[in-house]
């Protein structure tokens, strides 16, 4: 069993083995749990596992609330560890091709370092020339299933 939810004091630590918890309100750090952590039962779970990965403070900073859905987990560039994929096992890796703090290629750089060889896709603009980019990736990462999510203007101010 994974839960998800995020410590009191920090939002590294999101995704916790059940079997590692002290109790029901403390994570293995010690730190209490927010209030709205979800048990995902992974063989119950038919929906692929995302993560998203972006400035995960800058988000709280501006007041964003991380959504709890099921299959869908959160961290920042420098949580993105062997310990942590192998924890979530994600289907999918999600970020934006540009980030406050790291950007596609870095991303793309560590996830094949670290052995990941699944699928990541990251959102962008629309761009002159897609396959410059998609060309540098692989370049960086050949072993990464690696896509742009081309994102229309319009889609964004739908979201507002």
């Amino acid at each position: 069993m994974i839960a998800s939810g995020l410590c009191g004091d920090c939002v590294a630590h999101q995704i916790v083995d059940t079997t590692e918890l002290r109790d029901c309100n403390v994570c293995v750090k010690g730190l209490p749990l927010a209030e709205n952590v979800t048990v995902i039962d992974r063989t119950a779970v038919s929906a692929p596992v995302m993560l998203v990965v972006g400035d995960l403070r800058g988000w709280r900073r501006a007041g964003r609330r991380l959504p709890l859905l099921s299959g869908f987990h959160f961290a920042g560039y420098g949580d993105v560890t062997a310990a942590a994929l192998e924890r979530i096992r994600p289907d999918v890796i999600l970020s934006a091709l540009f980030g406050s703090d790291f950007d596609a290629l870095e991303l793309a750089r560590r996830l094949a370092e670290l052995g990941f060889a699944g699928r990541y896709r990251a959102l962008a603009m629309a761009l002159p020339d897609p396959a410059v980019i998609r060309a540098e990736v692989r370049a960086v990462a050949p072993g990464l299933d690696f896509d742009l999510f081309l994102i229309d203007g319009t889609a964004l101010a739908l979201g507002r």
